[in-house]
């Protein structure tokens, strides 16, 4: 009987040691998972992989979170992953992007949060001054909706051109062109390489960079104002995870000061922390 007794008391003491274990083993786990989340970003240059993993380090030391970054080659499959759910978050496109794409897909993927702009610059082989170009001049503008609009919009602020108020604008929407410019609609990354045929080419700032185009040396930089604020690159997630805490706090984890600093070191003046800019100020 004393035998029966000391079994059933190892046994008990050996069930409650196994559901200890489990039970902290779990929570380790559980602590581990629910403090993880998976970020997409678009692959790009060792400086790019510099300044994310800053972003990571910040997020892992103030706030405890820890990031699993996915990176992409192409602007369509980050929303994608993030609709399925294999992403919590991403941050790689602008206002103006993530508007047409929700359009375009029915989608409702918001913003939580600017991070950077990366201004559009123009460029050119034969003047040295935007105040240079001379009448019927050919600029190269991108063909694509988003870009196409963005590149109007820079002429309309270097003053020579004015559009009419609209929505997705195209050379036809221009209603004040003195100088009579001619509009050479190209792939966004092929006016770099279509300079010596043109008088000027307005270029994305990583086709510009990709080209080894100087922006110390564009003829005009994008203005910083009302018309460039949907530019501004955001932080985007679900509507569902948009107050999830983790995700605010990969966005403060971004939105800090050394991260301003070391985009400064890094970039230069190509990108510029977006959060704090008064996109009115200019206006």
């Amino acid at each position: 009987m004393k035998n029966k007794k000391n079994k059933f008391l190892i046994g008990t003491l050996g069930l409650i040691v196994v559901v200890i274990i489990s039970f902290f083993s779990f929570k380790k786990n559980d602590s581990t998972e629910n403090h993880t989340i998976t970020i997409g970003i678009m692959s790009g240059t060792k400086d790019d992989d510099e300044f994310w993993n800053l972003v990571k380090d910040n997020a892992s030391q103030k706030y405890g979170v820890q990031v699993v970054y996915k990176k992409f080659t192409d602007y369509n499959t980050p929303n994608k992953a993030l609709q399925s759910g294999d992403l919590d978050a991403n941050a790689f496109q602008n206002i103006a992007f993530l508007k047409s794409w929700n359009k375009s897909h029915n989608t409702n993927i918001v913003s939580i949060g600017k991070t950077m702009i990366a201004p559009m610059n123009i460029y050119s082989e034969k003047i040295a001054n935007i105040k240079s170009i001379k009448s019927n001049s050919t600029i190269g503008i991108p063909n694509d909706t988003a870009n196409e609009e963005r590149a109007l919009l820079i002429l309309k602020n270097a003053g020579l051109i004015k559009l009419k108020k609209s929505v997705n604008l195209t050379p036809k929407d221009v209603i004040y062109n003195p100088k009579k410019i001619q509009f050479k609609e190209v792939s966004a990354e092929q006016i770099p390489h279509a300079l010596d045929s043109l008088d000027a080419g307005i270029i994305n700032t990583n086709y510009a960079k990709a080209a080894g185009l100087d922006s110390s040396k564009s003829i005009y930089t994008e203005r910083i104002n009302k018309d460039s604020e949907k530019y501004a690159s955001v932080v985007a997630t679900t509507d569902k995870l948009k107050k999830n805490k983790l995700v605010n706090d990969y966005l403060k984890a971004y939105q800090s000061e050394n991260v301003k600093k070391e985009m400064k070191k890094i970039y230069g003046e190509t990108k510029i922390p977006a959060w704090d800019l008064n996109f009115n100020k200019n206006n």
